[in-house]
């Protein structure tokens, strides 16, 4: 019988099929509508309500309260095969129809299905299943069988899914044929067809809308043996042995995936991008055809695919997508060129001198962390570059030689590490550390005090003038709660902010004043003077605004996003329990900075540093290929890299020179440009990677969201990232737009529906209003963000410099055992044995040099002829204030220093404490002052003295 009005004894027989014990889901389709049900009586209201005006579909399995995904299935007890007629034009008429399956089947298509699924019946009781219920669906067949009831939980979902997927595949190879077609079923979220209700599709006469029903009387009962059948399923192990006829092996789809990201997405499932999954899977046959992949190993590798429609094809129509890949790929993947492993970036660290000892005192472990430590490398060497020396220019080109660093990592992945390594290494060598627990204008930029003295000439007390500097004075200022400096509109960031921002231009013309408000008449009233500083900022991957970028502040910095695989944090687990000098370490490395503040330009009679003729026309070269990179990727980082062209060029020199002077020269030739910029290109790929992944917008202005701001572009993501980009695909209400908006705007509701109007009139948005019902919208297509991907590294100037440079760039850090220094480190002397380390640093990296057993060594002057008198005067002063156990503290030397050592009168006491703690260190180098187990001073010529009281 084949009803023309909804059956409501079918439905209520439907309703007692699912056996649900509280809830079920009644999805009405199109456009998509849910509605929950806890009794047959409202399960038959809305089927009677609905029918005839949408699809009337019910969740076949119990889910938790109001859920519709796979996770929220809860039971299991029902299985249905759902089987449907492939439709094929009866005439020419209907060999124009668009889409044919969306069309009604014909009379006559129904009835050579309905033939096979008798003999899918057949084949149940052949096996020793009970006999199934079978249904007409309105278009074709349900054949319906129960199991003992199963409780689903996160232990075996998985694996009852599996086996429903073999069964349904078992059963498609059987029976799917040039007629028929067998859907998968193996879904455990999957609905169907309410029976007893009509299937809506696009109608013709032959092809008319027609209502569902049962066809057998018989109910199914619970079949143990169906259930084990199913539960006992294994997916065969695949041999991949195969080999096509030009060579090309299965495995080499593996070698494929490694350099093509888009290609193994598409065989992992993602198919963002595609409109469908067989327009995806239709672009992975093209890929497998141009990579020259066999008939059968395209097969064999589509089987394997997880986009999942291609197993449910039949042969035929697979034939036939494989043969128009053929038919329509004319080029081909070059194996001859290609067979070998590409080329990923190299993180090479030979050419930086001591850079094993840091990162062992670093004590970080992963190869981004690898990048991290080269950043640290050029920024430790930039701060101990003399003050004088630091303005650098270069044509038109004025920039100076400090380098601002930003850390991103997630919490408590190293961010202390990095602050402690900083805080002590550059301690070591004199210089001034800082991290602000304020953001005050007076904390940063330093206060005019004025203190009421007697002078001892006129007996008279006199008001002094102090200018006492803030944060932005010492040497290293690190910032370890970055989100909050760049983003927060809070007045006291946004000054910090602007202060800082003008602390960062290029040294010396970056000036920053602070005047003091009541009196102005006195030249010594106003505090101003040109930072040295050098930043290092801790932050967190957040999403931050596109303006932080775009307007400047955060352009200013080198920015490294670590991103660490499983393999590197198994190695990290391990390697951190191990024991590692870092204390050893971490002096070298000093030392090595050390050598680097006092053999200045004057020694190398040079008062700047010069780049040659060669080296500028590299750059010029490099700097293009550099802005190619960000180009190549996708549109936001063509745009980011558009925003910081001229910015990229700046650090291409920096980089240059900091490398040059840490190498221990000063005329920038072409092989210093040309490893500064392999270190570059890898900073600047981590932070395309961050600026395409964490901060929003697209740099394009909101041209690619109709001229909308970062906010109200937020605002619209959400719409576009849950897919409500028509009034068919939208499930997002108006409730649930404005709550976005409140969320955003941190607004009230009222005012987020002033905002949401504004987005209606703007025709960024459209909505439907309704009693019980809204939605909300997109208006318009954007243009999407897309996913970053590889760039061609094989034709890079990148793998040119480091294939070209083997014998310095092949030199990676050997992550399993860091505390060894590198062969070319070895071959230095130790510091105390050689005064000059540059020479041997030129020995080992510019040419036409003498071989190391040809420099000389200096002895280290153990006497105070080669001391300067300011240095001598300090020991003097030491002996003078020596307390009567024979030692003397850092402090006490540096609070004395202060008072009877002459200075020039322009600097300030954090200044001459500076110059202090340098002299000391020429003391300590010279084995003058020698620090105790206590760490007080002692010094040398009254050693035997000393030694007695200790003991």
């Amino acid at each position: 019988m084949n009803p023309d009005t909804p059956n409501k004894k079918d439905i209520r027989r439907f309703y007692d099929l699912l056996g649900h014990k509280d809830q079920t889901e009644i999805r009405l389709i199109p456009p998509i509508k849910q509605e929950w049900v806890s009794t047959e009586k409202e399960f038959l209201s809305v089927c009677e309500r609905y029918n005839g005006k949408k699809n009337v579909y019910a969740g076949l399995n119990e889910r938790k309260l109001n859920g519709s995904k796979t996770e929220d299935v809860i039971s299991l007890e029902t299985i249905i095969l759902d089987i449907d007629p492939i439709r094929k034009p009866q005439d020419k008429d209907e060999e124009k129809l668009k889409d044919l399956n969306k069309h009604n089947a014909t009379n006559s298509e129904i009835e050579k299905t309905r033939k096979d699924v008798e003999k899918i019946s057949a084949w149940y009781v052949k096996q020793g299943f009970k006999s199934p219920c079978i249904a007409f669906s309105g278009n074709g067949f349900y054949v319906i069988s129960k199991i003992p009831h199963i409780d689903l939980s996160d232990e075996n979902r998985d694996t009852i899914q599996k086996g429903l997927e073999l069964f349904c595949k078992e059963i498609q190879d059987k029976f799917n044929n040039e007629n028929t077609h067998i859907d998968s079923t193996f879904d455990l979220a999957r609905i169907y067809k309410v029976i007893g209700t009509q299937a809506l599709k696009k109608e013709t006469p032959e092809r008319p809308n027609r209502y569902s029903h049962f066809i057998t009387e018989n109910d199914p009962e619970p079949d143990q043996a169906l259930c084990e059948y199913i539960l006992s399923l294994r997916e065969p192990e695949k041999e991949i042995s195969q080999t096509a006829d030009k060579g090309i092996e299965l495995k080499d789809f593996e070698f494929c995936c490694k350099f093509d990201d888009t290609l193994r997405e598409l065989y992992d499932g993602d198919i963002s991008g595609y409109k469908s999954r067989s327009e995806a899977e239709e672009g992975l046959v093209f890929k497998l055809v141009y990579y020259g992949f066999s008939d059968s190993q395209i097969r064999q590798i589509m089987s394997g695919s997880k986009i999942g429609r291609w197993n449910e094809k039949p042969k035929k129509t697979q034939d036939k997508d494989i043969q128009k890949a053929f038919e329509n790929v004319t080029d081909r993947f070059d194996w001859n060129e290609s067979k070998q492993e590409p080329i990923t970036l190299s993180y090479s660290t030979g050419h930086l001198p001591y850079f094993s000892d840091l990162m062992t005192a670093l004590a970080l472990f992963g190869k981004d962390y690898v990048l991290i430590g080269k950043l640290l490398w050029y920024q430790l060497v930039s701060v101990n570059i003399p003050i004088e020396y630091k303005p650098l220019c270069l044509g038109s080109v004025e920039t100076d030689l400090r380098l601002h660093g930003v850390y991103v990592l997630n919490a408590g992945h190293g961010k202390q590490n990095i602050k402690t390594l900083i805080q002590r290494v550059l301690g070591n060598v004199g210089l001034i550390v800082s991290t602000p627990v304020s953001y005050h204008q007076e904390q940063l930029i330093g206060k005019i005090l004025k203190r009421r003295e007697k002078d001892q000439k006129i007996g008279e007390e006199i008001t002094k003038i102090i200018q006492n500097k803030g944060y932005l004075a010492d040497d290293y200022l690190f910032i370890d709660e970055g989100y909050l400096f760049f983003t927060s509109t809070e007045t006291k960031y946004e000054q910090a902010r602007s202060y800082i921002a003008t602390a960062l231009d290029p040294y010396p013309n970056n000036i920053v004043y602070k005047k003091a408000v009541d009196d102005l008449r006195e030249q010594g009233e106003v505090l101003n003077y040109a930072p040295h500083i050098v930043m290092g900022v801790a932050l967190q991957p957040e999403r931050i605004p596109e303006h932080i970028i775009s307007r400047g502040l955060l352009r200013r910095y080198l920015v490294v996003w670590v991103q660490c695989n499983e393999d590197d944090k198994k190695r990290a687990f391990k390697e951190r329990l191990e024991e590692r000098d870092t204390e050893t370490t971490r002096n070298n490395f000093s030392e090595y900075l050390k050598s680097i503040q006092e053999n200045d330009f004057t020694q190398n009679k040079q008062r700047k540093v010069v780049f040659s003729k060669e080296a500028v026309t590299r750059i010029q070269e490099l700097h293009t290929e550099l802005l190619t990179v960000g180009g190549s990727i996708n549109t936001k980082c063509s745009n980011f890299a558009e925003i910081v062209e001229f910015t990229a060029e700046d650090y291409l020199i920096k980089l240059s020179s900091i490398l040059a002077i840490g190498r221990g020269h000063y005329t920038i030739e072409t092989e210093d440009v040309e490893l500064a910029y392999c270190d570059l290109f890898e900073f600047f790929w981590s932070c395309l990677n961050y600026v395409n992944c964490i901060v929003q917008g697209n740099f394009d202005y909101g041209k690619s969201w109709m001229g909308a701001g970062e906010k109200e572009i937020e605002c619209l993501e959400y719409l576009n990232d849950n897919e409500a980009i028509s009034f068919e695909t939208s499930n997002i209400s108006i409730t649930d737009f404005l709550e976005c908006v409140q969320d955003v705007y941190s607004c009230e509701i009222r005012t987020a529906q002033r905002r949401k109007n504004h987005f209606f009139k703007r025709g960024w948005i459209d909505l439907k209003k309704g009693q019980h019902d809204s939605k909300v919208w997109l208006n318009f297509t954007p243009e999407l963000r897309k996913k970053l991907n590889r760039f061609d590294f094989s034709q890079s100037e990148y793998v040119r410099i480091v294939t070209k440079n083997k014998e310095i760039c092949s030199k990676k850090l050997d992550m399993s055992d860091r505390s060894d220094t590198s062969e070319r480190e070895k071959e230095i002397p130790e510091m105390s044995e050689v005064s000059e380390v540059t020479s041997a640093y030129t020995k080992n990296y510019t040419k036409n040099t003498p071989e190391m057993s040809e420099v000389s060594e200096v002895t280290p002057p153990q006497n105070q002829k080669n001391l300067s008198e300011k240095t001598k005067k300090l020991y003097s002063l030491c002996e003078n204030i020596m307390d009567s156990s024979g030692l003397i503290g850092k402090q006490r030397i540096i609070s004395e220093a202060t008072k009877h050592l002459k200075f020039p009168r322009k600097l300030t006491d954090k200044e001459k404490e500076r110059e202090i703690r340098k002299l000391i260190l020429t003391l300590e180098k010279e084995k003058l002052l020698t620090k105790t187990r206590d760490g007080l001073y002692e010094m040398k010529k009254k050693q035997k003295v000393l030694e007695e009281k200790i003991e």
